[in-house]
């Protein structure tokens, strides 16, 4: 949901009570920089920080921000979480911290961190920092414990009041009727029955929630006495269920509550059928919200087919351990921790997370190709909002598949530079490249990847270098694409360091180079390998399978952008050329031999006298057409020594053109002139 500045999520669901904590919350972020909301899993917590942040959203001019933290298994990934969550994307070669510093120096906002008990530590010398550096900054967490942090003030957030008020019960009605709006507690002895449910499980939202969802299988009184027989079981001090999930809070704050909601999600375990219970497992793996179509590609396998991933996945949103707001899904972290331990005791956890990877690298690979077409946008906030599970499945691929990992970072590093992950794409594609094959090409465009990023980062230096080299491979594989890309990021280095004469010749002659048609074995002409990336070569169909020498059919973004950019100089644009002198009336020019042969360089003649005729000064040389952009870069004075041009192919070089269709000319049109050889 966007209030007038900033980020807040929905609230899909009834919010019922807590006006005290309301009321004590609104006062805290009015008087206190640093607030913390403390208490188990389940009680609350984010509803209570969504619906008091979007109440205090008015107060700061540039709004309220959220960031959820639950997705992030270790801080790699705090910084870049928070700096997109305040609408910061860093094109400068600082430490990301120092940014973000600077980006909220000057603003007056409420960040909202929600779930931050893993990262106490990093959250906790983050918000130092940041409240130390940024005087109009108010920030609100949600953690299981306090973040100690100097200035914290921690308001607890208790389970809802099972007796005298009704907070707890119209939870449970209110749930009840969400998943069956025939449902209710009208029949004799329901209510009882309902108010015993809720003080069973001690006023805790998610437990309620989680019973309310079991009436589909059960009336009221059955569920009031099964909860009753489980709850009055004595614990197995060695279950190893009981052991691993003690981790999910702290015991020493609220152990019985703790095990309340334990035993309350092993209860909704239970009731939920093998498949569904084998699905809850291996959709922990995804960190972000998911729709059907990344479901069945991440849990297919053994006995969930595809059919049974649709089937399985409908029993967990009816049993509410899966949200689904219409247009995706999620889990909340607790669910999700609790399906995690089960993946781990079925010994699953490197078969999950190799289905996973293999899903998004196929989403990269649909992302790229896409990339050029009519549906950017749309690519453009699929991978932003699937942004963390592109790192997970880097990360794993990382270790257990490096030519894939080197192929996913090349394929989403363009994107992640052109969404502001610059920090991401440079990182990881460096990763990929230090662990990968020295050859190959999603090496090749890894290297484009890093060329492209340290460019938007303003060094210069290391994309020119990164362009060269792209550029003689491209040339050694005889690849058109490879070219195009290569020229790309050689053109545009040279537009941003005030060479755009430089830049322009480097275009048109690649372009040249690369035009269809040409005889077999030109320079990139299909000759040699690399063959199946050359344009014209029969589409999408015919390109070189990923294990091929050349780039694939748009392995490279089109040169277009940068065509149209080579011709709008940048920095101090060349000097324009004189007119040609008006011709003399007292010369009449010795017409050409016919046929003229080429006139070789050499110094022109002078016309022999004529007779009758006043002795004039000998005319200057006439001039040839005024010097072009590409005419301009390929003199000493504009030419740097690394240029564009430096990387065409052995030979001389083809003659220049001048500038191509839709170019900007550099001077005036041309006076036709002749001359003797």
């Amino acid at each position: 949901m966007m209030t007038n500045v900033g980020f807040l999520p929905d609230e899909t669901s009834s919010f019922v009570g807590r006006r005290a904590e309301l009321a004590r919350l609104d006062t805290a972020l009015a008087t206190r920089r640093m607030t913390t909301l403390i208490g188990s899993g389940g009680v609350g917590k984010t509803r209570l920080a969504v619906r008091a942040a979007r109440a205090a959203a008015d107060r700061y001019p540039d709004g309220a921000w959220w960031a959820d933290l639950s997705p992030l298994y270790d801080d790699a990934l705090l910084l870049p979480t928070v700096s997109d969550a305040v609408g910061l994307a860093d094109h400068t070669l600082r430490m990301p911290v120092e940014a973000l510093c600077e980006w909220l120096s000057d603003k007056r906002l409420l960040l909202v961190l929600d779930s931050a008990e893993h990262l106490r530590t990093p959250c906790s010398h983050l918000l130092a920092e940041l409240l130390t550096t940024s005087p109009g900054l108010t920030v609100l967490v949600t953690s299981r414990q306090p973040l100690d942090t100097r200035g914290e003030h921690v308001v607890r957030v208790p389970p809802l009041p099972v007796d005298g008020a009704p907070d707890a019960l119209r939870l449970f009605e209110d749930r009840l009727r969400a998943g069956d709006p025939r449902a209710g507690l009208d029949a004799p002895g329901d209510r009882a029955a309902a108010a015993d449910i809720c003080r069973r499980l001690e006023g805790i939202p998610l437990a309620i929630e989680l019973a309310a969802a079991g009436i589909g299988r059960h009336t009221v009184a059955q569920l009031a006495t099964r909860i009753g027989t489980r709850f009055d079981a004595p614990a197995v001090a060695e279950d190893l269920t009981a052991s691993r999930l003690d981790l999910l809070a702290d015991d020493s704050l609220w152990p019985r509550r703790h095990r309340t909601l334990r035993t309350t999600i092993g209860w909704s375990h239970e009731l939920c059928t093998p498949l569904e219970r084998l699905l809850w497992a291996r959709l922990t793996l995804l960190r972000t919200d998911f729709d059907e179509e990344t479901a069945r590609e991440v849990c297919t396998g053994g006995p969930l087919t595809p059919p049974e991933v649709d089937r399985a996945l409908q029993g967990l949103v009816a049993q509410s351990v899966v949200q689904w707001d219409g247009t995706r899904y999620r889990m909340l972290d607790t669910l999700r921790e609790y399906g995690r331990m089960w993946l781990t005791e079925l010994g699953e956890e490197r078969a999950a997370a190799d289905r996973h990877a293999r899903s998004f690298l196929g989403l990269a690979r649909r992302a790229h190709d896409g990339w050029t077409g009519p549906d950017q946008i749309s690519w453009y906030h699929t991978v932003a909002d699937t942004h963390l599970d592109l790192c997970a499945a880097l990360d794993h691929l990382l270790t257990h598949d490096v030519a894939a990992a080197q192929e996913m970072a090349g394929r989403v590093g363009f994107f992640w530079a052109c969404c502001g992950h610059l920090s991401e794409a440079r990182g990881y594609a460096q990763r990929a490249l230090d662990a990968g094959p020295v050859d190959g090409p999603h090496r090749t465009r890894l290297q484009w990847v890093l060329g492209v990023a340290a460019l938007l980062q303003g060094d210069f230096a290391t994309a020119e270098k990164y362009g060269a080299l792209c550029t003689a491979i491209a040339l050694y594989d005889r690849d058109d694409e490879g070219m195009l890309g290569a020229t790309y990021l050689s053109g545009l280095t040279q537009l941003m360091t005030g060479r755009p004469a430089a830049a322009l010749e480097a275009a048109e002659r690649v372009l040249r180079m690369t035009e269809p048609g040409r005889p077999d074995g030109a320079p990139g002409g299909g000759g040699g390998r690399g063959a199946g990336g050359v344009r014209g070569a029969g589409g999408p169909e015919n390109r070189e399978s990923p294990e091929g020498r050349g780039l694939e059919n748009r392995g490279s973004p089109p040169l277009e952008p940068a065509r149209t950019l080579c011709t709008e100089p940048m920095g101090t644009p060349p000097p324009e050329p004189e007119p040609p002198p008006p011709p003399n009336p007292m010369r009449t020019p010795t017409p050409p031999p016919e046929p003229p042969p080429p006139p070789p360089p050499k110094p022109m003649r002078t016309p022999p006298p004529e007779p009758m005729r006043t002795p004039t000064p000998p005319p200057p040389p006439p001039p040839s057409s005024p010097p072009t952009a590409c005419a301009a870069a390929s003199s000493p004075s504009s030419r740097s020594p690394r240029s564009a041009g430096s990387a065409s192919p052995p030979g001389p070089p083809p003659p220049c053109a001048g500038p191509a269709s839709g170019a900007v000319s550099t001077g005036p049109a041309p006076t036709p002139t002749t001359s003797s050889p």
